[in-house]
């Protein structure tokens, strides 16, 4: 592997003038014997006061002649203030790429070493924002000392900036943890296992990503994959002390998830309950569109268990419900011609409403809820809700029409939907909304564990 040398030149480059020693470029060259040099050095030009090019060309006159007479040392003046950021940063982004693209045409793999000892401080830093920011690939970066600061016999030390980038992973898994962005976590994580230096950070990097790649299964309703995951890494830890609070979450989880992957095609307080979080998580990604398509599947879908359980009646095929007669009136009517097709929404309620004369269901849609308005609140009875947010869907691409999801649309359809859960769908069930596994503060703290 070629050895290549990235500096910017200093006024005590090749030699100080001050203490008489070599410069940090010379020092650096001997450590590290690289088979090319770029020295990029302030350049002449009108109203730069400190220009380098007489100290790169001195540079390499020096290195020739005492040190390797076959150097490849190449000058690339940079016409910039060397104290301006903005100036260094735009020459560098314009020059780095046309050097990497000479040294790939060389057909053989190099390793770039950047000295961060030569020039001004503002210099000398630029070479840390390019290696962050993955401008220059797979660099090391090399800080040489003053001699009057350095221990004896040591001049040099490598600068690691893995902990850098870590820092920078672990904050963009918590943002996007708490947006609740799976999918891009368990990228993330990944990476973050890649470039650690710390094996116990290696080994929790790897856990999140586990984790976290089951919970963008679950998020987009995949029960059985999610379940065998959340399954595999419980079996795993599930003694480790150390991680008991991320277990008992992760136990919670996979229980829920068993019931959830007992696939039937019908309704069940755990499937409703699951799709009603899963559409705040789209109100949460602004995804309105996607909000109030959950809606209507929760409110249809809980038509569908309200009826099968009160009244042995199956919504989706007449011809497969238990309670025949029923099912040949509510034929009857409706005055339907194929009794094996879904109800759907519509005719649902208006079974309910005046074919069986429903009390809780007349009750529920009768009473009233406070929704948002632009600019306040308004109470108002859900079926009137209903019915506002019908013709909204029916005109937009949720339905049959162009017009886009609004904000304010999405967020009543999530107050009406969780009065649906709490009043009819957990009705009579022992079940508390508040103890869904996969909230919020779920996959929060299981982070915050993990990864503090």
């Amino acid at each position: 592997m070629k050895k290549v040398l990235f500096s910017f030149v200093g006024e005590q480059d090749p030699v100080s003038a001050k203490t008489n020693e070599e410069g940090s470029i010379v020092t650096l060259y001997q450590h590290i014997k690289p088979d090319y040099v770029y020295l990029f050095p302030t350049a002449k030009g009108i109203n730069i006061k400190s220009h380098t090019e007489g100290h790169a060309i001195e540079t390499e006159k020096w290195i020739k002649e005492l040190i390797d007479p076959s150097a490849n040392i190449f000058i690339r003046p940079l016409l910039i203030n060397p104290v301006v950021y903005e100036e260094i940063l735009g020459a560098l982004y314009l020059e780095i790429p046309k050097v990497l693209d000479e040294l790939n045409k060389l057909g053989e793999d190099f390793e770039i070493n950047l000295n961060c000892s030569s020039g001004t401080p503002q210099l000398k830093s630029s070479w840390l924002i390019l290696a962050y920011g993955r401008h220059v690939p797979n660099p090391r970066l090399w800080q040489v000392y003053n001699p009057q600061y350095a221990q004896p016999g040591k001049r040099l030390e490598e600068i690691k900036i893995d902990f850098i980038e870590e820092k920078s992973i672990i904050n963009r898994i918590h943002n996007y943890t708490e947006l609740g962005f799976f999918g891009v976590v368990k990228i993330e994580a990944t990476k973050l296992k890649e470039i650690s230096i710390n094996s116990i950070q290696k080994h929790r990097a790897q856990l999140v990503s586990e984790i976290f790649g089951a919970y963008e299964n679950w998020d987009l309703m995949k029960y059985k994959e999610a379940y065998e995951k959340i399954s595999k890494v419980y079996r795993e830890y599930s003694n480790s002390q150390d991680l008991k609070e991320v277990m008992d979450i992760l136990g919670m989880q996979k229980d829920y998830l068993n019931e959830l992957k007992k696939e039937n095609g019908k309704e069940t307080i755990y499937n409703l309950v699951d799709l009603y979080y899963n559409a705040k998580r789209r109100l949460d990604k602004q995804d309105y569109t996607e909000t109030v398509a959950r809606f209507w599947r929760i409110y249809e879908g809980t038509l569908y268990l309200y009826m099968r359980e009160h009244y042995n009646i199956e919504p989706t095929n007449l011809t497969e419900s238990s309670d025949r007669k029923l099912a040949d009136e509510i034929k009857g009517y409706l005055n339907l011609r194929d009794s094996s097709m879904p109800l759907g929404i519509y005719n649902s309620e208006k079974v309910l409403t005046y074919e069986l004369k429903d009390k809780y269901f007349i009750s529920f849609i009768e009473s009233e809820i406070e929704v948002e308005r632009s600019a306040s609140k308004q109470k108002k009875k859900i079926k009137d809700v209903l019915t506002e947010l019908r013709n909204k869907r029916n005109k937009s691409i949720v339905a049959h029409g162009m017009k886009p999801v609004e904000e304010i649309d999405a967020i009543n359809s999530i107050i009406v939907c969780e009065e649906i859960i709490k009043k009819i769908v957990l009705e009579e069930e022992s079940y508390d909304l508040n103890i869904y596994p996969f909230k919020r503060e779920n996959y929060m703290k299981v982070m915050e564990k993990l990864l503090a």
